[in-house]
């Protein structure tokens, strides 16, 4: 990796290749994007988050896409939603979560909808709610 980083993403994308997302070092979260091709061995910058994050999900969607939801960026959780899409190398964001959540998990449900559950609201606000993308 070209970013010292903990606190991050990393996903197998449908072609074999991982996608590392945002996370942090001692001084600043990242809103960069590396993808790691293991039959080359090589690391490739991609294009940036549109926002920073830390303590994030980052799902596969069926039709490929990433899904990152939430995170924190040292000042406060977010509750901002963007879409990767891996063919284009391009994000764009998305209908926000109904509330700020970092620490939370994301699932993919039978039908495809992936369903966003629990999490902080800003390090200490346990969150008992869920949305659905």
């Amino acid at each position: 990796m070209s970013a010292v980083r903990v606190y991050h993403t990393a996903s197998i994308l449908e072609n074999g290749t991982v996608l590392v997302i945002g996370g942090s070092n001692s001084t600043a979260t990242h809103d960069s994007v590396e993808l790691y091709d293991s039959l080359t061995n090589t690391w490739i910058s991609k294009s940036n988050m549109k926002v920073p994050r830390e303590y994030h999900t980052a799902t596969i969607l069926t039709n490929g896409f990433v899904l990152v939801t939430g995170g924190w960026d040292r000042t406060s959780s977010k509750n901002t939603a963007e879409l990767y899409n891996p063919v284009t190398n391009t994000w764009q964001l998305i209908e926000s979560m109904s509330i700020k959540r970092s620490y939370h998990t994301a699932s993919i449900l039978v039908n495809g909808t992936i369903l966003i559950t629990g999490g902080e609201s800003n390090g200490t606000d346990i969150n008992f709610s869920s949305d659905l993308y």
